[in-house]
């Protein structure tokens, strides 16, 4: 926290010393345009890594996105992170999932799963010989 306050003091500082330097030589409106470029660079530097992270983002690349400095350093990084750990956990749910369908099939009772309005979501071989069901058809 302290990291950001320190940053946005030092940034209106150099825009403050900028605009009263200008104002001094050249009058209000050299001072008023130094200022508005000062305090636009670390905009445009914000808007340029939220453009980055949108693009990430929506070409579903959020886990391998380059390195950028300062704070947005900082929000890339913990994104990437927990991105990583949030797909390394659904692999694990999906391991998880395949072994649990593995142990119905390999069951020797036929098993019919049904929806809360009694309409096949899933069933194993067994079942699907015995009833005659083609579980992509019947599904």
């Amino acid at each position: 926290m302290f990291s950001i306050i320190s940053r946005f003091l030092v940034i209106v500082s150099l825009a403050s010393v900028g605009s009263w330097l200008a104002y001094g030589q050249w009058g209000i409106l050299p001072a008023f345009l130094a200022d508005f470029g000062l305090l636009s660079i670390p905009l445009a530097y914000s808007y340029f890594n939220l453009m980055r992270l949108e693009k990430f983002i929506l070409i579903d690349r959020v886990e391998s996105m380059p390195a950028a400095s300062g704070l947005w350093g900082e929000v890339f990084s913990r994104l990437e992170r927990l991105i990583r750990g949030m797909k390394g956990w659904v692999r694990a749910i999906e391991k998880q999932h395949e072994r649990f369908i593995d142990a119905f099939q390999a069951s020797p009772n036929g098993i019919i799963m049904l929806d809360d309005v009694d309409q096949i979501e899933w069933c194993n071989a067994i079942a699907g010989r015995f009833f005659g069901i083609l579980f992509k058809r019947d599904a």
